[in-house]
């Protein structure tokens, strides 16, 4: 939860930025990216149902007991067997700056015109409670030793909060690949003949593979566990955006329209 109040602490100050602007236009031009009523309200008060709803289940789950496992390498199936690695500390603070860099990306949005700051920040809040909310509820419902129990040295912190057993899927690669999907989309719609977007592009990705790197070097997280979350992040942050583009200005590419003619019923769709 202290990650989640982290997010809304950045996006709130991100709110505040923008109203404090002598001239803003609320909603926006609506030329790439357009706020629906029908879409976002179905979309934020679904993320924040979701986060809510796995908060309660973290809250009622029940974890094995630490002693009751035998950790035994062999358990663990050959693909993943050479991924795993001892805990790492110094690590694993490294993967949390990464995460957090790669969750700040989208603040080079800001070469916007101020007046599509709102749509960004709405889009982007949601892509990143979907995100968290769906790996929280993932998290608690597998149980799934981490990697470093395979080894001496788990942390205490984590065996203490019954974090040990909750490896599936990586939280930190979900978040990043999400920042990172969603930095990538927005911009490049924003900036299509821009050679920027590329730097956008190539730069997100690369925080946020080093953050999952680093999840698995750190002994956190299994290969699948950031691939998961990876495939989550990614998800979340290009389909939110891309579902506002489908309200946006019809002159605009990935648009449709409906309608009656002489001849029968028709549909246009533009790419």
């Amino acid at each position: 939860m202290k990650k989640l109040v982290f997010i809304i602490s950045i996006l709130f100050l991100t709110s505040t930025l923008c109203a404090e602007e002598k001239q803003f236009n609320l909603w926006g031009s609506g030329e790439e990216f357009k706020l629906n009523p029908v879409l976002d309200g179905i979309l934020l008060p679904s993320s924040f149902a979701l986060n809510l709803t796995s908060f309660f289940v973290n809250k009622n789950k029940t974890s094995p007991s630490y002693t009751d496992y035998t950790f035994n390498k062999d358990e663990i199936n050959g693909f993943e067997r050479p991924f795993i690695n001892k805990y790492n500390k110094a690590l694993d603070k490294t993967g949390d700056i990464f995460m957090i860099t790669s969750m700040l990306l989208p603040l080079s949005l800001g070469f916007t015109d101020n007046s599509e700051w709102l749509t960004i920040l709405t889009m982007y809040a949601e892509t990143l409670f979907l995100a968290n909310g769906t790996k929280e509820l993932l998290k608690d419902s597998v149980i799934r030793p981490r990697p470093y129990n395979y080894f001496e040295g788990a942390p205490k912190k984590d065996i203490k909060e019954e974090d040990w057993c909750h490896s599936w899927p990586s939280g930190h690669a979900t978040l990043s690949f999400a920042g990172a999907a969603f930095t990538t989309f927005v911009f490049a719609r924003y900036f299509p003949d821009s050679n920027w977007k590329w730097v956008v592009a190539g730069t997100s990705y690369a925080f946020a593979v080093t953050t999952a790197i680093l999840r698995m070097s750190s002994g956190n997280h299994y290969f699948t566990d950031v691939l998961t979350g990876a495939a989550i992040g990614t998800l979340y942050g290009i389909l939110v955006p891309w579902s506002h583009t489908l309200t946006a200005d019809s002159r605009k590419k990935n648009t449709a329209s409906a309608g009656l003619e002489p001849a029968g019923f028709s549909i246009t769709i533009n790419f």
